[in-house]
């Protein structure tokens, strides 16, 4: 009962030691260059009552029978851990990082103590010396040749007050130094502005443009302005390495861009009151199949808007329909990222619906066909070039600087996109979609 009692003060004991190292450890948490210390623990002797045996003829080995008599501190190690390095507010203030001590002496050299705390200062008479008194170790400036010999014995280091260094031109400097790899940048410089020319610039300002003003966008190249001052005008910039306002690099990747839209996408014609059972069309790949009553066009428009909205999930595509049996049919162009999901792709399905729809753009009773609408428009990043002339309608505009992706924008607001909703189909409706008022700068 005695010895129980005895082990789990030994445990105790041993336990208020530990408490105390963590208490000093905490004490010092402010204090400049401390190491922390750890308690290790060690069990004591134990008690064996009966000795172990080896196996004897048919009888089998036994273990010892012993009983700890508890445990005990064996010893407390120092941790040499680097602590953090942080700015003071004082210029004297000395850390140091990794391994190693500053050396200083109490009598000038004859004894030397090791300390990791680098809170030093000047005294009046120049020493520099930690909060002891003690003074600071070093190599000395030989004043004859102005080296200094990491071979020579250390000494105090003093350096008189008052003392100053006559000025010098500097000859040379050497800067050693590391980009910033990261995704952030500190400092930004805006990129060069652009206007609505694309391959030369209005140096006179009159709109014209006139011999002289060409002008390669993509390059440094200068050109004189009307006054002969010689600027860069319109540099374009590599989109895949430029940061936005907030100092976040962009970081486009080939393939990667945007969509962009310039007017809803939208198809108005009304339904027929003579259609009656399936009739079946698709909007976007996307095939529909609706019953028609064939009561009255309102009934047959209401029908057919309930069918394309039951598909919008799939097609980024909303129907509305009207009481004189009108159906719009209309996609905003803000769902989704793929071309599923853009502009108006509609295609009859089968010989017997040609009648289904009479277009509201055309002549009263004139039967609407297939149709594509198209106003949005993907642009994506190429990392070496820029594709756009040769490029269809549905294609992915392909860009490389600021100046190509603004081209490439002012170009299809201008001319490609289908603002009527005739599907663009030849001639006569491209030009009747002309937006030649469109600037993008």
């Amino acid at each position: 009962m005695m010895r129980s009692l005895w082990a789990g003060v030994s445990g105790l004991q041993a336990h208020q030691i530990a408490m105390d190292i963590e208490g000093n450890n905490i004490a010092n948490v402010n204090t400049a260059g401390f190491k922390y210390s750890r308690a290790n623990f060690a069990d004591l002797l134990s008690q064996t009552s009966k000795i172990a045996t080896a196996p004897q003829g048919e009888l089998g080995g036994k273990n010892p029978m012993q009983i700890g008599l508890g445990t005990q501190v064996s010893s407390v190690t120092k941790i040499f851990k680097q602590g953090s390095v942080q700015t003071t507010d004082k210029n004297t203030d000395l850390a140091i990082q990794g391994g190693g001590f500053f050396v200083v002496s109490p009598d000038g050299g004859s004894t030397y103590k090791y300390t990791r705390n680098g809170d030093f200062n000047f005294d009046a008479k120049g020493n520099f010396t930690d909060a002891n008194g003690y003074i600071i170790q070093g190599w000395i400036r030989d004043e004859t040749t102005g080296e200094i010999d990491s071979s020579t014995p250390i000494a105090n280091i003093t350096i008189p007050p008052g003392l100053t260094t006559p000025a010098r031109q500097s000859s040379y400097i050497d800067l050693k130094a590391n980009l910033n790899s990261g995704n952030t940048i500190d400092t930004k410089s805006p990129i060069y502005s652009l206007d609505s020319r694309a391959g030369w610039i209005d140096a006179n300002g009159n709109g014209i443009q006139d011999v002289g003003e060409l002008h390669d966008e993509d390059r440094d190249s200068p050109i004189f302005d009307i006054e002969n001052n010689q600027s860069i005008y319109e540099k374009g910039e590599d989109m895949g390495i430029l940061f936005d306002a907030d100092g976040e690099a962009i970081g486009l990747e080939d393939g990667e861009g945007v969509w962009i839209s310039y007017a809803d996408a939208k198809i108005e014609a009304y339904a027929a009151s003579t259609a009656i059972g399936n009739i079946t069309f698709s909007l976007n790949g996307e095939t529909i199949i609706t019953n028609l009553t064939g009561s009255t066009s309102a009934d047959n428009a209401s029908l057919i808007a309930r069918a394309i909205n039951d598909k919008s999930n799939d097609t980024g595509i909303i129907a509305t329909s009207s009481t004189d049996g009108k159906v719009t049919i209309l996609n905003k162009n803000d769902n989704g990222t793929t071309s599923e999901m853009k502009n108006v792709d509609f295609q009859l399905i089968g010989g017997g619906n040609t009648g289904l729809f009479t277009d509201s753009t055309l002549a009263v009773g004139t039967a609407l066909g297939n149709r594509e609408v198209i106003t949005a428009f993907n642009y994506t990043y190429n990392e070496s070039t820029s594709n756009y002339i040769g490029v269809t309608r549905t294609d992915a505009r392909q860009f490389n600087t600021t100046e190509d992706l603004r081209d490439a924008m002012q170009r299809d607001a201008r001319m490609n996109t289908d603002y009527l909703g005739n599907g663009n189909d030849d001639a006569t409706e491209l030009l009747a979609n002309m937006n030649d008022g469109v600037e993008v700068t």
